[in-house]
């Protein structure tokens, strides 16, 4: 794929988020109907074969039926390439969209499928666009969930100067539900 495709799948997927605000469902009187969702994690992941932790963002996600949901990414990470014998570091803060579904979900806790697009902004020359595909398991608590996470994640350079990469990453956060008052629990 061209930049410029790159560029309108992203657009497209950052004006999903606004369809979602506006949808209505009605929801089932037994259980209260998420509205959105705000999630702070860390990550740690495999990345030319090194464990690399420091990598750390947040989210927002707005839920558009009972179990999907769309929304935006901010993600700062710390990459390490080596390249001819030479390491070269980068530290890219990358701004993405993300769809999910959740593929199940009880009073307690949840598990759910994350896809997202991200790219780094601001002038780097390692240029990319980073593709990731996870699942998430929600522990809910008192105020806030525990959520872990685990996945892949596929870094598409458009530079000549670096490869394609591919990394797998685990994942911890936390995460504040915004639910629907007018529903009950």
């Amino acid at each position: 794929m061209n930049r410029q495709t790159h560029y309108l799948v992203l657009v497209l997927l950052l004006l999903l988020p606004s369809c979602g605000i506006f949808a209505q469902e009605a929801p089932q009187d037994s259980e209260k109907k998420n509205i959105g969702l705000f999630h702070f994690d860390t990550q740690f992941n495999t990345f030319q074969k090194n464990l690399k932790i420091g990598n750390y963002g947040a989210g927002f996600d707005v839920f558009f039926a009972k179990r999907f949901y769309s929304g935006v990414n901010l993600r700062n990470e710390l990459d390490i390439l080596k390249q001819d014998n030479i390491k070269h570091s980068f530290r890219n803060t990358l701004i993405g969209v993300e769809l999910g579904s959740y593929l199940c979900q009880d009073k307690e806790d949840a598990l759910d499928l994350r896809l997202s697009a991200s790219v780094p902004i601001g002038s780097r020359s390692w240029k990319y666009f980073c593709y990731e595909a996870g699942i998430y398991k929600h522990y809910e608590l008192k105020f806030m969930e525990l959520i872990l996470g685990a996945g892949c994640r596929y870094y598409d350079s458009y530079k000549a100067n670096f490869k394609n990469q591919f990394a797998v990453f685990g994942s911890f956060g936390v995460g504040f539900t915004i639910k629907d008052p007018k529903t009950k629990r």
